[in-house]
This record gives structure tokens, sequence and C-alpha cells, in this order.
């Protein structure tokens, strides 16, 4: 079954996962009318917008779905920073939710294409499009119906709705409540649910969900404007490397989460994604997937399916990581513990 996305402005068609149809929107459905049809923003959380005029082609106004709210955006995100407390539900003001303001997007020819289709009242929004593997695809949960526009009532958003269609399945090693994909051709992409994700450590997200250090087979790195300008300049961490990975993802592991929009600018500054981020870590997973994190200067790291928080590791292992990644060579050592 063809799928659908919804997305603004016709110059993001080439975002688009291969075998989509493309529903072109001048008018955005209103960001509330969304969360309302969901049920999902808690009034104790703290909802975050981020105003911002690009002063050029901006990375921060692309990729700022989940942290900036695009006006029909499908985050309804309630990312939950738990506190230290040993309450049962740890819920306090130190959590957040990053909500949509419903900003005009009509003028604008860079905004992120919007996928998304709702599974047992979460919704699912799309991260990424790898090849297909053995046995990554797991069992059919059933077929995502589409046509979710800025027209559709709140009665339209039932059990897989969505902006796209197409038979909709488990991935083999991931909890449901977290990822799952559909399937085109040889390719599968991979849908992230970051409605109501209670995260206090990397441990919740990297560990359990994504089990980076168990699964990852290769590590590549890019820096941010060769990612930006999509370049193929990519360079790959070599066996030498294999410890710094290491303890670098322990060190992501005991972080504590905080809000992206948190990390602190100097002045003339305006956002991470323009001013801080330097270098893009992509591990190469024994399935098939690809964790995609964000580097930013300060030691902060993001990962990219989940936009509204990072984690800053240890600044030693993380420098090391810079000097290695800045190196000619690739190659770095460290003196045993």
């Amino acid at each position: 079954m063809q799928k659908k996305f919804l997305f603004a402005g016709k110059e993001a068609a080439h975002l688009l996962p291969k075998g989509c149809k493309v529903l072109c929107l001048s008018n955005f459905m209103n960001a509330e009318k969304f969360s309302n049809a969901l049920g999902k923003i808690n009034d104790s959380y703290i909802a975050e917008t981020i105003h911002y005029t690009p002063k050029r082609k901006s990375d921060w106004f692309k990729w700022s779905a989940a942290a900036a709210g695009l006006c029909f955006i499908v985050l309804a995100v309630s990312i939950r920073l738990r506190s230290d407390s040993t309450n049962e539900n740890p819920i306090t003001d130190n959590e957040a939710s990053i909500s949509e303001t419903g900003s005009d997007l009509s003028t604008s020819s860079s905004a992120d294409m919007l996928a998304f289709f709702i599974y047992q009242n979460q919704s699912y929004v799309y991260y990424t499009t790898v090849e297909s593997s053995p046995n990554l695809v797991g069992d059919y949960l059933g077929t995502a119906t589409g046509l979710i526009d800025e027209w559709s009532s709140k009665d339209s958003y039932v059990e897989f709705a969505g902006s796209i269609s197409g038979d909709i399945y488990s991935v083999t090693g991931y909890d449901t409540d977290f990822l799952l994909c559909t399937v085109q051709d040889n390719t599968v992409s991979l849908y992230i649910n970051d409605n109501g994700i209670a995260l206090k450590t990397g441990k919740d997200l990297f560990d359990e969900k994504l089990h980076l250090a168990d699964r990852y087979d290769t590590v590549e790195y890019q820096t941010r404007n060769d990612w930006y300008y999509e370049t193929e300049n990519k360079k790959t961490f070599d066996s030498s490397s294999n410890k710094l990975l290491s303890l670098f993802i322990s060190s992501l592991y005991d972080a504590p989460f905080m809000k992206i929009s948190d990390i602190p600018l100097s002045e003339g500054q305006t956002n991470p994604y323009d001013d801080k981020e330097i270098y893009h870590l992509f591990f190469h997973m024994k399935d098939g997937i690809v964790v995609h994190l964000r580097l930013f200067e300060g030691g902060y790291v993001q990962f990219d399916g989940i936009r509204g928080v990072c984690v800053q590791p240890s600044e030693e292992y993380f420098e090391k990581l810079i000097d290695t990644m800045t190196s000619f060579d690739g190659e770095v050592i460290l003196e045993d513990n």
C-alpha cells in the first residue's frame, strides 16, 4: 500500500521516504486541536516554545519539529524528565512537555515533513529509513489509514489514523511502545513514539530503548557542515577507538537528561543547532538500524529521534571523542585506568 505524507512546502519533497505520496498543505491544523484530540497534554507539564526568526537557511528551523512546534506538529510531546524523587510517580516541576505554538509556516520552504500515525493512543513520528535486513521487521500490527489533514475533526484521531498509510509492524528486539515500522520495497521506515517517555538518565533511552552498547557494529562520524550540506564525507572509527567509544557510551548512560533549550548560548547566538552543533555520530547497529546522535559544544549529546532533550556526558570522554574526530588518522590512545 502506498504511503502518504503531509509536509509543509514542495521543496521538502526530497526528504520523503521512497514510495510515498505527497499531500501539500497551504494551511495547517491548529496545534491545540491535535493535542486535544490525543488528550496527551497534562496541565502540570511545562510547555516550552522557542520563537526564532532565521537569519539564513536554518537547521534549527528545518529540524525543530520536536522543539519549537510546527503548526501541524504531531508530537503533543510529554517527554518527562524524571526527578530524583523516590515517589512511585516522580513527576515534578522538573518535568517538561515540549508543545506546539501554531506558528504560520505557509510562506516557508524549509519546514520539515511531518509523518505520523496513531497506535494504542500514542503518536509515532517518522525517524529515519534504513535498508531492510533479515528479521528486522516483526509482527504485523495493523494498517495506517492516513488522510489526517487540517480539516480532520478530533473524532478522526483514532487507532491507525495519521498522515501516512500503510501496514504497520513491530521492530524485532525493540519495545512496541517505543519503535514501530513500515516497509516499502527493500527499505524500512522507522517511527518513534515520543509521547509520555519518562527519562531520568541516558540509560533510560540509550540502553533500555536503543540497546546501544550491546548492539552497535560500526560508528561513522561527520562534521555538522558536511551533514547539513548532505556531502558523502563520512569517516569510520577504527578498532583503536573501541575502548573510547565504550567509555563514551557508558558516560551517556550515567548522564541526566535536560531540555535542549537549556543549553547555554553566548551573546548573539540564537539556538543550539545553528550555533553549537559540531558533529554527528551514526551508530550502525547489527540489526541494520542507525542510531543518529548530534554533538554540541559544551559536551551535549542528543538522539535525533527525540529532539526535545539531551544529555551532558563525561567531559573527559566527550573531549577525547572530539579530538579523535578532528585528528587526521582517526586514532586515539587511552591510558589504562
